[in-house]
């Protein structure tokens, strides 16, 4: 079996750092982007993740950005308690689209 070109260490390493400068650039947007489109600026993080690093890492971006929207951006802010049926249906469709692209 062939050895990755990149080490796993770089590749979910590359996943994290991605996903945190993601988080970084959307703070400042909360306010132009309200709580209606908390997944928008990670679909492509994902994609990024997952063509640089395989499906792991863009499983591990997933994951990560799925825990960040949530508690970041979706009401109540702050906690991963969810009040509203729709967050569980937007939540689901981010983590099987996102699996789907990784």
């Amino acid at each position: 079996m062939p050895r990755d070109p990149q080490p796993a260490l770089y590749r979910y390493g590359f996943a994290l750092l991605v996903t945190a400068v993601a988080v970084a650039i959307r703070m400042p947007l909360s306010s132009l982007l309200g709580t209606d489109t908390p997944f928008i600026l990670f679909f492509p993080i994902v994609t990024l993740c997952a063509w640089y690093g395989g499906f792991g890492p863009g499983l591990c971006a997933t994951l990560l950005s799925a825990l960040a929207a949530l508690f970041l951006y979706i009401e109540p802010r702050y906690s991963f308690t969810i009040t509203n049926p729709h967050v569980v249906f937007a939540l689901a469709l981010f983590v099987s689209g996102s699996t789907f692209i990784s």
